[in-house]
């Protein structure tokens, strides 16, 4: 291989590799308003809402932040993305810790 055709090919090779890079750097992102509206419709009798992102950077594993709101106050709590089978769910990432949020939310 010519000097020239060989710093033609190092230079594709660098430029897939910076393209993979950035791909895996974009990140997944992930749509929870569907898991969230099921817990809000659980939640609906009590008076109190979820609010959180409708999307999320990142997959299973992920936590996000969201927020009770009630008649009690607004009370932060974490989540988690989780899967189960070929579905995505989302769940308190510490039930105690979502639970107590729930309860200072319901004004108990």
């Amino acid at each position: 291989m010519t000097d020239h055709k060989k710093l033609r090919a190092s230079g594709m090779a660098a430029a897939l590799a910076l393209a993979l890079g950035l791909a895996a750097c974009g990140g997944e992102k992930t749509d929870v308003s569907k898991p969230v509206e099921e817990l809000n419709t659980s939640l609906k009798a009590t008076g109190v809402t979820l609010d959180c992102p409708k999307e999320v950077d990142g997959g299973a594993g992920t936590d996000f932040e969201c927020t009770f709101k009630g008649p009690g106050g607004d009370q932060k709590t974490t989540l988690t993305i989780k899967k189960q089978g070929d579905d995505l769910t989302v769940d308190g990432k510490d039930q105690k810790q979502f639970q107590t949020a729930l309860e200072k939310s319901l004004g108990e």
